[in-house]
């Protein structure tokens, strides 16, 4: 069962006034935040100790808490998740390239969805961080932005170049 079905995640997220003391609170309730989506002890050092990776989770916690509407929000975001989980398909729609980022210990989000999707979209790559879970983009920071701005210029229109 995924963390955020029972966890105390799910608990505070559902709940307007305990989601504005998480906001509140932050950056102090950070670290409890953070090892409830990233269990990996080495995976959450590199975003606690890195001031800027730090503070965009901060951010990032901060304005979920803030912008959810309580229980409504929570039960809305998780039955489209289920949703999309199950059906997950058609992909035959999207015709630009893709790239796919999932972290493979990701307890959040299965990476099943992330092979669904790569198998599904005929132009897309996967780039699963094997160790890195539901926070890959900081975490892994400069592999995943890397492999971002590679993809990008890869796949530039050429047009009007000479």
């Amino acid at each position: 069962m995924p963390l955020l079905e029972v966890g105390p995640l799910r608990t505070i997220m559902s709940s307007n006034f305990l989601g504005w003391v998480i906001a509140v609170s932050l950056p102090h309730s950070a670290p409890f935040m953070l090892e409830q989506i990233m269990p990996d002890t080495e995976n959450r050092r590199r975003v606690l100790d890195d001031q800027q990776k730090f503070e965009t989770f901060v951010n990032l916690m901060r304005s979920g808490a803030i912008m959810r509407s309580g229980r409504i929000g929570w039960d809305n975001d998780w039955a489209n998740m289920v949703q999309l989980s199950a059906t997950l398909t058609p992909f035959d729609p999207i015709l630009a390239p893709a790239l796919i980022v999932h972290g493979g210990a990701d307890i959040n989000v299965d990476i099943s969805m992330a092979h669904k999707a790569h198998a599904g979209i005929a132009s897309s790559e996967l780039l699963e961080v094997e160790s890195a879970d539901h926070l890959v983009g900081l975490s892994h920071y400069d592999l995943v932005w890397d492999s971002i701005f590679d993809f990008l210029i890869h796949h530039a229109p050429q047009s009007g170049r000479e």
